[in-house]
């Protein structure tokens, strides 16, 4: 699981960068499904076929916290919290905005775009709001 996480770094790199599975699970509960730490047999160190575990929702999770967990600059989200509810996404997307990553998003929710300081509408023509 922590593979997951860590994405694509290695757990040498993980050990190296001196981070810890403290972290991780600080990364999981902010993106609230650390209760698939805690459901799989052997925590961070389960080895699954994740895929086939987790959830639309926990894939979409996992790929959050490993956002959180490399703070990039920028990042292209696409459809990133379809499968969240509305109270995970804005939590989610709040973080991100402390962190201080520039996001780009795809979507259809309206919902998100109170997050965003540009609208960029693609209809056969291009529409920008400030």
């Amino acid at each position: 699981m922590r593979d997951q996480i860590i994405y694509p770094h290695t757990l040498k790199q993980f050990n190296d960068l001196k981070k810890t599975d403290y972290e991780l699970v600080e990364l999981l509960t902010l993106v609230d499904i650390d209760i698939v730490r805690t459901r799989e047999t052997g925590g961070l160190d389960a080895e699954k076929d994740w895929k086939d575990v987790l959830s639309g929702g926990e894939k979409q999770s996992i790929a959050m916290a490993r956002l959180f967990y490399h703070k990039p600059k920028y990042a292209i989200l696409d459809e990133c919290t379809s499968a969240c509810s509305m109270e995970s996404e804005a939590k989610l997307y709040n973080h991100a905005k402390k962190l201080g990553i520039t996001l780009i998003t795809v979507s259809h929710r309206d919902s998100l775009w109170k997050y965003h300081d540009f609208l960029i509408h693609f209809n056969g023509t291009v529409s920008i709001t400030i």
